[in-house]
């Protein structure tokens, strides 16, 4: 509503809908990543923090998990890459379990 309230109707169609179809490629995510000058992330959070459920949690899930979640778990090589699904499911849940239903909150 936001944004159609800037740009008005400026030739956008601001009802479209993705159906699906085309994949779309994948940013790589890596929990292990080091950083420059703090530690690894896997070191930043306590071994009893929620966090930690969540991943066990979204990293159990198979094919036929995600399948059921309807979400298509494989990217494609071409174009900008998405953030991948275990990411997006990882903070989506740990938002819920914390009561965080808004990146806006403070």
């Amino acid at each position: 509503a936001c944004l159609k309230s800037l740009y008005g109707n400026q030739g956008v169609n601001w009802n479209h809908r993705w159906t699906g179809g085309k994949k779309v490629p994948l940013r790589e995510m890596n929990r292990e990543q080091m950083w420059l000058l703090p530690p690894a992330l896997e070191e930043l959070i306590p071994t009893d923090h929620p966090a930690r459920f969540v991943v066990e949690f979204v990293d159990a899930l198979d094919r036929e998990g995600w399948a059921e979640l309807e979400v298509q778990i494989d990217g494609d090589p071409m174009g900008a890459p998405a953030y991948h699904p275990h990411a997006l499911l990882s903070v989506w849940l740990y938002g819920f379990m914390t009561g965080v239903r808004s990146c806006r909150r403070s």
